[in-house]
């Protein structure tokens, strides 16, 4: 099934040695107002990651994001590993690989098979894009740079590895690659093509007509777990306003509703995404079940607008409300 499995600009949506950038030189602020800064290591092994939905077993795993690596990575003696990708089984199935300061797309089926080799340089911001296809009975791995295929690998998988489930940035090297490297706008799909994506952030800016947790959008606002919008009642809706949409263009894929959720023994078990446009409230099709006091990221895809069942436009973006409505 094509769809949305995560998207993320956030440091703390990453397990391991991230932090949060706001420099507009690494970062496109007409689009997000932060980044993700990672330490890039000399003979020790740092990733940053995070899990998601599996992506297709028969089908096309992508992930896009905007990178840039302000030193070392192209120095001739860094080898190492510089992403690597997990199946739900914890099986490597590919790897973006660095020798000699070069990049190339790895794929680890029942042989490990490299890519050609290029380079990605330094203190330049570039769209990288990944594909890793698992639809025959091989796995063929490519590499983007800037939307133009750079690498590609295949290699049988009769050992029957399965879609990735866990995206990492390794960042593990040899000789001399120090600094940080900084990556942002991170869209995770399976079988929906991420080349020539963004991903624009639209943080809860003010509360919209729905009121009914207890809490305002001062507590998602802020990024911190720490701070809510709860409720222990079935049947309740908060919405909030974003702010006006700065990117540039007019095509819009979809808007996806991030929903960082959790329940309680007290608390309903169930919950909804939804989308107030044209004065009317949409609830997404599926229902997103929380664990138990376990904060997870759950994602919401409304590919077109419900209210026109056409495609987003920039003012119905500057419009809608987004919310979550508890269910039962």
């Amino acid at each position: 099934m094509a769809e949305i499995l995560f998207v993320t600009t956030e440091a703390d949506d990453f397990a391991g040695s991230a932090s949060s950038t706001t420099n507009a030189a690494y970062i496109d602020t007409s689009y997000v107002t932060t980044g993700i800064s990672a330490p890039t290591t000399f003979n020790n092994n740092a990733p940053i990651q995070f899990s998601h939905t599996p992506a297709s077993n028969t089908g096309t795993y992508w992930c896009h994001y905007r990178w840039r690596q302000n030193s070392g990575a192209n120095y001739s003696g860094a080898d190492g590993i510089f992403q690597t990708f997990v199946d739900g089984s914890g099986n490597i199935i590919a790897n973006i690989d660095y020798l000699n300061g070069l990049a190339a797309a790895q794929v680890v089926g029942d042989t490990t098979v490299t890519g050609a080799y290029t380079s990605l340089g330094n203190n330049v911001v570039k769209a990288l894009d990944v594909s890793i296809n698992m639809a025959a009975t091989n796995i063929v791995v490519n590499f983007y740079v800037n939307g133009t295929i750079v690498s590609t690998a295949t290699a049988a998988n009769t050992g029957a590895k399965t879609g990735c489930a866990t995206t990492i940035w390794a960042n593990n090297f040899t000789g001399n690659v120090t600094g940080t490297m900084d990556i942002s706008e991170v869209i995770i799909t399976s079988d929906i093509g991420t080349l020539g994506m963004r991903l624009a952030e639209l943080k809860p800016q003010s509360d919209g007509t729905h009121t009914e947790w207890t809490g305002s959008y001062t507590s998602l606002a802020d990024l911190d777990d720490g701070t809510l919008v709860t409720t222990d009642t079935a049947g309740l809706q908060q919405s909030w306003n974003p702010p006006a949409y700065a990117g540039a263009g007019t095509s819009i894929w979809g808007v996806v509703v991030k929903s960082k959720l959790q329940t309680t023994s007290t608390s309903p078990s169930t919950a909804k995404a939804l989308i107030r446009s044209g004065a009317t409230d949409y609830l997404e099709p599926g229902t997103i079940t929380p664990v138990q006091g376990v904060i997870a990221n759950y994602f919401s895809t409304f590919e077109t607008n419900p209210a026109t069942a056409a495609v987003w436009t920039t003012t119905e973006i500057d419009t809608v409300e987004y919310g979550i409505r508890s269910i039962v």
